[in-house]
């Protein structure tokens, strides 16, 4: 399963942000939990006004019942470039 192997190489998903898109949907982000697989919300943002778009990951994620613990762009800026060179914290 894809899932094993991201937590077991410590692979983060991404939930893309943007409302066309929505992807992992809020049952594939549970599972991701539940494996100790960490998430990462981003926006696909091509210009800046995309940004806003971030809240929509925000309640897909609140929807999966994710905490801050499981989303790895919650972590301080310097802990974060750390955990996407696959170093979870």
């Amino acid at each position: 399963m894809i899932l094993k192997a991201a937590a077991q190489y410590k692979v983060a998903m991404e939930l893309n942000s943007y409302p066309d898109r929505l992807d992992l949907c809020d049952s594939h982000l549970r599972l991701a939990k539940r494996h100790g697989v960490k998430i990462v919300i981003n926006t696909d943002s091509h210009h800046t006004s995309h940004m806003e778009k971030i809240r929509y990951g925000v309640l897909q994620a609140r929807r999966a019942w994710l905490t801050k613990d499981d989303v790895l762009n919650t972590l301080p800026a310097q802990k974060f470039a750390k955990a996407m060179k696959h170093a979870w914290p």
